[in-house]
């Protein structure tokens, strides 16, 4: 890549490091952007690590880049200043992670102390192995995380009764199975804090309930 510099003009961020193969077209305007492997990058330089992490999961899960194309990029452009946020944002990138919200549901379970395993869109099944729910993230064994987006119960955010009326099925059958429901909105992103609390909570309760069930 030709250049190795990048440097400010007021608020506007000039980043050196891409030549002309690294741009493409849009058709609807004609102005020249970088790809989508570059975006991620300059993203995570410019604006900070957990902007670039959501920016790298965005663009994973919606398969426009590639971990090793972004390696490759990171390599090649390895003497440009403010890297380490970039190559930090890849290496913590989850592609199954499916919006901005649930990136940054994810890294507040990923800080949680313990350190409990954290699973992403995993599938829950029952003793049948027939599948109950795809859910958001599975923390440890029995506590199911939902980032609640309200785009997911219908069009422009508004819900409608058989939304709800589903998801309250959905709900009821984790449940049944043992599982523990923590759901996380928006202003909860913002307090991270507390969902850290209410999840330890959750993991608590669940430890408790398996320690009761195996003294029966």
């Amino acid at each position: 890549m030709a250049g190795r510099s990048s440097r400010v003009r007021g608020d506007l961020h000039i980043h050196e490091s891409v030549s002309p193969s690294d741009l493409v077209t849009f058709r609807a305007t004609g102005a020249p952007s970088t790809n989508a492997t570059l975006a991620v990058i300059g993203t995570a330089v410019v604006d900070g690590l957990e902007a670039g992490i959501v920016a790298a999961d965005a663009a994973l899960n919606r398969r426009v880049t590639t971990l090793e194309e972004l390696g490759q990029a990171l390599g090649a452009m390895r003497h440009t200043p403010g890297l380490v946020a970039a190559r930090q944002a890849v290496d913590l990138a989850d592609p199954l992670c499916e919006s901005v919200g649930e990136t940054r549901t994810r890294l507040v379970l990923q800080a949680l102390p313990g350190a409990p395993r954290v699973r992403s869109q995993h599938h829950v099944r029952d003793d049948l192995g027939r599948e109950v729910a795809r859910v958001d993230f599975l923390v440890g064994d029995r506590v199911v995380v939902e980032f609640d987006g309200r785009s997911k119960y219908g069009m422009g955010g508004r819900t409608s009764g058989d939304d709800l009326w589903a998801e309250k099925r959905r709900e009821d059958d984790l449940r049944a199975l043992g599982y523990l429901v923590v759901r996380v909105i928006w202003a909860q992103l913002d307090r991270p804090q507390l969902i850290v609390e209410r999840v330890l909570g959750a993991l608590r309760q669940a430890d408790r309930d398996l320690r009761r069930l195996a003294s029966r």
